[in-house]
């Protein structure tokens, strides 16, 4: 009886004392400057800098997908879907996204024949808060 109680002692002690490296390991901020064993203070800067740079990435990312949405756009006006749907798949790379788009990118499928990604692009555009309901989905897939 006494055995079992040091060894449910020990295995307690030693679960706290991993509970508390992994509390320390994972709650602090890389290159963060410790004041003492416990107690640490993050580097702002690295921190301000870290946001700065993703700002500028993101700003990158949305003046690309701009571009290549524009360029979509200029050969849609020509009559090349293809070119458009490749186009726009590169805008759409960019992780920013537009209802018109999409929505137009349904059109294009369903010009060119594939009905069922027609479909996909104007659920994604309905879902995006285009103002397109089921059943002009219906009307414009059975043209």
């Amino acid at each position: 009886m006494i055995m079992r109680k040091k060894l449910l002692f020990y295995i307690l002690i030693a679960n706290m004392s991993f509970m508390i490296f992994a509390q320390q390991r994972f709650s602090t901020y890389p290159n963060a400057e410790f004041v003492d064993d416990f107690i640490y203070q993050p580097n702002y800067e690295l921190m301000q800098r870290a946001a700065e740079l993703q700002t500028q990435r993101n700003e990158a990312a949305r003046k690309a997908f701009v571009y290549y949405q524009d360029l979509a756009y200029q050969s849609l006006n020509r009559g090349n879907k293809f070119e458009f749907i490749t186009l726009s798949n590169t805008a759409l790379s960019y992780g920013w996204h537009n209802s018109k788009l999409y929505y137009d990118r349904g059109l294009a499928y369903r010009d060119l024949g594939n009905k069922k990604q027609a479909k996909k692009e104007l659920k994604k555009s309905k879902k995006s808060g285009h103002p397109i309901s089921n059943k002009t989905i219906k009307l414009i897939l059975d043209r």
